[in-house]
C-alpha cells in the first residue's frame, strides 16, 4: 500500500473533500500541497501536518472509522448502485462510530441492538442526523467518511494512491 495506513485498524480521517471542514486553512502556502497528499493516502502523518497548519486557530472534527468487516461491507452495497447516497450513508453508519469535536470531545454513536443484520455492528439510524445537523458537520462528510470506509474494505495490498478518487464523495476544492 502507499499509506501508512493499516485497513485493519481505526483510521482517524478528518474532512478534506468540498466543502472540506472550515479549520482546514486552504489559502496557506502550503494548503494545496498537504491537502493533496492527505487525499491520496490518508496517512495520519499527511493528516497532522494538515492539522499543524491550522495553528492556534481552530481545529478540525476528526472522525474514527473502524473497518468494515465482510458483512458489513456486503450489508451497505446489496440493493444499492455504487454512487447512491444509501450506501454511503450505510458505510458511515458500519465504520464512523465516534467523532472528535475541535475540543477534543467524543461523541459516541449509539448503537443499533436489533440484531436484524447478523453481527454487523452499526450505529443507530439516527446517528448520521445528528453528525450532518446536530452537530453541524453536513451531508458531505457522510458521503465523504462513508466513501473512505467502503474504499478502505474494497482496496487491495497492491493497490496504488487507493484512496483518491473516493466513488460517490465530493471532489475537493482547492
Amino acid at each position: 500500500m502507499s499509506t501508512t495506513d493499516d485497513p485493519n485498524s481505526v483510521l482517524l480521517a478528518v474532512q478534506a473533500c468540498d466543502p472540506g471542514d472550515p479549520a482546514l486553512p486552504r489559502t496557506h502556502a502550503d494548503a494545496q500541497r498537504l491537502l493533496s497528499a492527505y487525499l491520496k493516502t490518508r496517512a495520519p502523518a499527511d493528516m497532522l501536518a494538515l492539522v499543524e497548519l491550522c495553528g492556534s486557530g481552530p481545529k478540525p472534527w476528526t472522525y474514527e472509522l473502524t473497518p468494515l468487516s465482510i458483512d458489513a461491507l456486503a450489508w451497505c452495497s446489496e440493493g444499492t448502485d455504487r454512487n447512491t447516497f444509501v450506501r454511503l450513508e450505510r458505510a458511515f453508519r458500519c465504520s464512523v462510530l465516534a467523532v472528535i469535536d475541535p475540543d477534543g470531545h467524543r461523541h459516541a454513536a449509539p448503537l443499533a441492538s436489533d440484531g436484524k443484520r447478523g453481527g454487523i455492528v452499526e450505529a443507530e439510524k439516527g446517528w448520521t442526523e445528528t453528525v450532518a445537523r446536530k452537530l453541524g458537520r453536513g451531508v458531505n462528510v457522510i458521503k465523504e467518511m462513508g466513501a473512505l470506509a467502503l474504499r478502505r474494505a474494497e482496496v487491495t495490498d497492491a493497490a496504488a494512491d487507493p484512496y483518491w478518487p473516493l466513488v460517490g464523495a465530493p471532489r475537493p476544492a482547492f
